[in-house]
């Protein structure tokens, strides 16, 4: 890997999920690439929303599979997302399912279409934490589990601190990564 310095930085976070760079070094063997499907609903009125996610935050359903929901970046539509490494292969049999499963966990969006659905690569790992490694200036992160926040402000955390970190970081009980908000 380049020298930070070289490039003109005190610092460089090299960060992958579904797309391994073959820049992670030992890292990258950690991380195995899924995919994930999202659907979007068509608008929704902010009494809807509010009955839905109240909080506007994120929520995660570890107990089968990662579902999750949480509002549009603009609040005006649901995002449910899951069934990753699931088969059938075929979208718009996945959406149905997640729609399927949307609509059972919150009746209140049955009779609201979908407007919008998509694929992505993503990346989980074997104990389903984030990787974070920092190594001198460079700090690799990768395998987000569908946490994207928890491992962006873990990577933030150990690429600011003055104190050097030998090993891997366990994003739920590093010191760096104390106090992680619940919003991001």
């Amino acid at each position: 890997a380049a020298d930070p310095a070289d490039l003109g930085s005190q610092a460089v976070v090299i960060a992958t999920d579904g797309y391994p760079s073959g820049l992670l070094g030992d890292l990258e063997g950690l991380i195995v690439p899924t995919r994930g499907q999202v659907i979007a609903t068509e608008p929704v009125s902010a009494e809807v929303m509010d009955r839905v996610l109240p909080t506007r935050r994120t929520c995660i359903d570890w107990n089968n599979d990662a579902l999750y929901i949480r509002p549009s970046p603009d609040l005006s539509r649901v995002l449910f997302g899951g069934l990753t490494g699931t088969r059938p292969r075929d979208l718009r049999d996945k959406a149905a399912r997640l729609e399927q499963s949307l609509k059972r966990s919150f009746p209140d969006l049955r009779d609201v279409a979908l407007a919008h659905v998509w694929t992505g690569r993503c990346a989980a790992t074997a104990d389903m934490f984030p990787h974070l490694e920092r190594r001198g200036r460079i700090t690799y992160a990768g395998g987000y589990c569908f946490e994207r926040c928890r491992a962006r402000m873990s990577a933030r955390r150990v690429t600011l601190s003055s104190k050097s970190t030998a090993g891997r970081l366990n994003p739920s009980t590093s010191p760096s990564a104390a106090a992680v908000p619940r919003e991001c």
